[in-house]
């Protein structure tokens, strides 16, 4: 399989692309002279030089198959009824929650509006048909830029 991004590929296309660019300009045909090679070598170093530019900014990864992430965005099941047990602050614009899972606990601050809303969604609809969500950025042990939402749970629609 040839390799696309080699010098050769490189001046190949260039020069393809210089050809297409002059038809366009004039109406006459292009050349069939070929360049003269001289001029084939200095496109040829140039070229290499870009490709090598290019490939030295790739920070090639530490192992294969290795990749990097800016963050680790989590979605978190909460038990409704314990949901309604946490205090929601009247007059204050944050509330904290602290979660506790099989292997950590975990830490989240999220607004006491949006903790409000939760709760009253799962008093409406009753703890067993509502489903609580806290999503937000993995930071350590910190949930960071958390949000919490209850949804209702929908029943099925019967399949016909």
């Amino acid at each position: 399989m040839p390799d696309h991004n080699s010098p050769e590929a490189l001046l190949i296309r260039q020069q393809e692309q210089e050809r297409r660019a002059s038809a366009l300009k004039r109406e006459v045909p292009p050349r069939a002279s070929s360049p003269s090679p001289g001029l084939i070598e200095a496109r040829r170093a140039n070229l290499e030089r870009l490709w090598e530019l290019d490939t030295s900014r790739r920070q090639p990864s530490p192992q294969p198959n290795m990749l990097s992430a800016r963050r680790l965005k989590v979605s978190v099941v909460l038990n409704p009824d314990e949901l309604l047990a946490v205090p929601a602050p009247e007059g204050k614009s944050r509330a904290i929650l602290r979660i506790s899972l099989p292997d950590r606990r975990v830490s989240a601050e999220i607004a006491a509006k949006s903790l409000r809303k939760a709760q009253a969604t799962v008093r409406v609809h009753g703890t067993e048909n509502t489903a609580c969500i806290l999503q937000g950025n993995l930071v350590g042990d910190t949930i960071a830029e958390a949000g919490i939402s209850a949804q209702p749970k929908t029943a099925k629609a019967p399949q016909a």
